[in-house]
């Protein structure tokens, strides 16, 4: 390679140098924020939202109940969880909506890594054999990065 330096000489800041780098350094599954949108179902969600390892980078949950909160439980598995059987790694409880109820986690504050892959289920109570399921549709909402 010649020389590894772009200069950009035209530009709103003046000069700028970039460095181009070999991407080789980048290890599969590395995070690449990949988004995974929920709006959850009346059933326990179960759903798999990556069969690669990665990293669970962040999450903004807003739930829509105004008397119970719902539990996102986070599963290292490449298959839908099976409840009841089956144990979450990590779970979430996003309280009432007349609370808050919202769950925004991200950057150091969250950064798990799941070695088999990101599958998750929402569900009324915070067992982890829980396998209750929402009553009504739309209760938990918002967004996963992974």
């Amino acid at each position: 390679m010649a020389d590894p330096t772009l200069k950009r000489t035209q530009g709103l800041s003046g000069p700028t140098t970039m460095q181009l780098v070999d991407a080789s350094f980048f290890k599969p599954h590395d995070p690449v924020e990949t988004t995974y949108r929920v709006i959850s179902a009346a059933t326990t969600n179960g759903q798999v939202i990556s069969t690669l390892p990665g990293h669970l980078i962040g999450v903004d949950l807003y739930n829509t109940d105004t008397t119970s909160p719902s539990y996102v439980k986070f599963f290292d598995l490449a298959t839908v969880p099976n409840l009841g059987t089956d144990i979450p790694v990590m779970v979430f409880t996003v309280g009432v909506s007349a609370s808050g109820g919202r769950v925004t986690l991200g950057g150091d504050q969250l950064n798990y890594k799941f070695k088999t892959g990101i599958a998750m289920a929402i569900t009324k109570l915070p067992d982890d054999t829980d396998a209750t399921a929402l009553t009504n549709p739309k209760t938990v909402v918002g967004t996963i990065l992974f």
